[in-house]
């Protein structure tokens, strides 16, 4: 494993005023509230054009929505490099690789120990994001990566770093980011929420071992992928 870069001792310093996180925080809590009233309300088709309209286009929808608040609305432009961390070269770009790898296989032991020990099943929420005709499969492929990048800049790149610097304390806000991730899944189960708050923190250490978004960001899209076109 590559050598991670040594964390900063203290909170990052805040890239927005409190009000902006608050009302982030809040359109986020808003949105799982709402997601998971439609979920337990009725399940949308398996028809590939009720998918792409009923699940795919909400979802980029919401996170191009998320990822523009974050990167334009209210932030000095200085801003994006602190929320997509430092580069590390040629090099570092390896390690990064190799970090994203051993998260991935890592949360991938991490289902397969919770399914063996608990019997979780799959959610109906998650079960229809799964591709269900090729062209819904082209469909994933473009849309995995937005998530993907969007879910890590407004989790681990804002939010972890806004909540450490409101806090003072790193832990917290890596803490914190982690319940938020949790919960934005509540249309999946409540056992869902608990591992996704679990990978949540998972993916906040490696955040800020490395000091960077990228291998989060490798990891998240990889396991969409692989979770989309092997269902």
């Amino acid at each position: 494993m590559p050598r991670a870069v040594a964390p900063p001792a203290v909170a990052p310093p805040a890239v927005a005023p409190y009000w902006h996180t608050r009302a982030l925080v809040l359109l986020l809590l808003s949105v799982a509230a709402t997601g998971t009233l439609l979920d337990t309300r009725s399940e949308l088709a398996a028809a590939s054009a009720t998918q792409l309209a009923g699940r795919y286009l909400p979802l980029l929808v919401v996170n191009v929505s998320l990822s523009a608040y974050v990167l334009w609305f209210g932030l000095r432009r200085s801003s994006y490099r602190e929320l997509f961390g430092i580069g590390h070269g040629a090099g570092g770009a390896l390690g990064d690789v190799a970090w994203a790898a051993a998260l991935a296989l890592s949360v991938i032991g991490a289902e397969n120990a919770l399914q063996t020990l608990f019997g979780f099943a799959e959610s109906a929420a998650s079960h229809a994001l799964v591709p269900a005709s090729a062209a819904a499969r082209v469909c994933w492929l473009g849309l995995v990566p937005v998530v993907g990048l969007s879910e890590e800049l407004v989790y681990r790149g804002y939010l972890q770093r806004q909540l450490s610097a409101l806090s003072g304390q790193a832990w917290l806000g890596v803490t914190l980011q982690a319940l938020l991730f949790g919960v934005a899944h509540g249309e999946q189960g409540g056992s869902a929420v608990a591992r996704f708050a679990l990978y949540g923190l998972a993916f906040g250490w490696v955040t800020q071992a490395r000091r960077t978004l990228w291998p989060c960001v490798l990891c998240h899209v990889a396991l969409d992928v692989a979770a989309g076109l092997s269902g």
